[in-house]
């Protein structure tokens, strides 16, 4: 069986939320001088499921080919 290292997408969402809330916070502290609004992330966590498919897609075909090797008998 092949293993390949994938990232956990929930890391990649915490990872992007925590970048949310640290911007939100900098916005907060100059609202007296103009209002901003921290990005939505629905594109990122789009995008960010589509590649975990991806992975989870390519990965079980690599163990579909390493089964397929491993049973092949050489003369």
């Amino acid at each position: 069986m092949i293993w390949i290292g994938l990232q956990n997408n929930e890391n990649d969402k915490a990872c992007c939320d925590k970048q949310q809330d640290d911007l939100q916070s900098n916005f907060d502290k100059i609202k007296y001088l103009m209002s901003f609004q921290v990005f939505s992330d629905e594109d990122f966590l789009d995008h960010m499921d589509t590649v975990d498919k991806e992975r989870k897609d390519a990965l079980q075909k690599l163990n579909a080919v390493d089964l397929q090797l491993s049973t092949v008998k050489f003369n």
